[in-house]
């Protein structure tokens, strides 16, 4: 199996919609409509933001998205994992461990302080995953507030 995690760049936009189907298909996302083509490019140059995709024979099997927040307590970063998602047929084979290793070494480089992901409690896969992985759980308590009418 040929097997390969890379950082998106600028210009790989089709990947970046491949990878967001399979966040859609991962994640039950029915009614998920992807941006356009301009957005996610826009998105892919900003600094603060990467996506890394986990490829078999040239076929994304896997993904992670992160956000870099800028702190003021310390003038180190803090990096958010906000989807991470590996397709089923490729789940416990180690994927989602590169692809969170990736993310550790990425924001390493970058001289950041840590990285954090949220998880829904009744996601036990995914809390599992984490807690295997070396992830420290807290409790918290996550609002949200919508700007939709």
């Amino acid at each position: 199996m040929n097997v390969e995690i890379y950082q998106l760049g600028q210009h790989d936009t089709r990947s970046f919609n491949k990878l967001l189907a399979l966040f859609a298909e991962v994640f039950e996302m029915e009614s998920f409509t992807p941006p356009t083509e301009e957005h996610l490019e826009d998105l892919l140059c900003k600094e603060t933001f990467f996506a890394f995709a986990a490829s078999v024979s040239d076929q994304i099997v896997g993904g992670v998205t992160c956000y870099m927040l800028d702190q003021y307590y310390s003038t180190s970063s803090y990096l958010y994992i906000f989807d991470l998602a590996v397709h089923p047929r490729y789940q416990r084979l180690g994927f989602g461990r590169r692809l969170l290793q990736a993310v550790i070494l990425r924001g390493k480089s970058l001289g950041a302080e840590e990285v954090f992901v949220q998880a829904d409690d009744v996601d036990i896969h995914a809390l599992e995953f984490y807690r295997a992985s070396g992830g420290l759980a807290e409790k918290v308590t996550h609002f949200t507030y919508s700007l939709k009418r």
